[in-house]
């Protein structure tokens, strides 16, 4: 199912993706298992290894890394072998693990009620794609009848709004 919470998730990831190709960096998300933990380190790409020779500055090592790692609700960090990056870099980083963690929150918190609905309705004996039973459709022509007006348009609808508001 496509929900915001999801789309939210995928942006950030996207926008974390684009920062660390700016630096001839890579990232790898590992939300399947506890604690969830975001690995950022340099990018082993030939053109990567190639852009690294102009830059003055340092460079990474391949083993070099960054961990953000997401337990019990507070974060830290671990960095490893050596990983070298700019204060405003690091900054900017921890945000978007910051922002991507939260966003995985409501993933998963959506995504396990949706499970828990799907499993009460199958235990109660009805179709998890949201199809009602027959029971349910006698119910729901019962509540309109045959004499009810059916608008067609969402314009018909807000006019019908109007009317109905501007008589009181």
């Amino acid at each position: 199912m496509a929900y915001i919470e999801r789309d939210n998730l995928e942006a950030l990831l996207t926008k974390l993706n684009n920062t660390c190709e700016e630096n001839d960096l890579v990232y790898k998300f590992e939300s399947g298992r506890y604690p969830v933990r975001i690995l950022i380190g340099p990018d082993q790409s030939m053109e990567a290894q190639m852009s690294m020779l102009d830059q003055d500055v340092g460079h990474n090592g391949k083993d070099a890394t960054i961990c953000f790692v997401f337990a019990d609700g507070k974060l830290t960090y671990k960095i490893s072998d050596g990983f070298v990056v700019n204060e405003t870099l690091f900054n900017k980083l921890k945000n978007l693990a910051k922002k991507i963690h939260a966003a995985w929150l409501w993933v998963y918190f959506r995504e396990s009620l949706d499970h828990a609905r799907q499993e009460e309705m199958a235990a109660a004996g009805q179709a998890a794609d949201g199809e009602g039973t027959e029971a349910d459709e006698e119910a729901l022509d019962a509540e309109f009848s045959e004499g009810d007006e059916i608008l067609e348009d969402l314009a018909e609808l807000a006019e019908a709004g109007d009317a109905e508001g501007s008589e009181e």
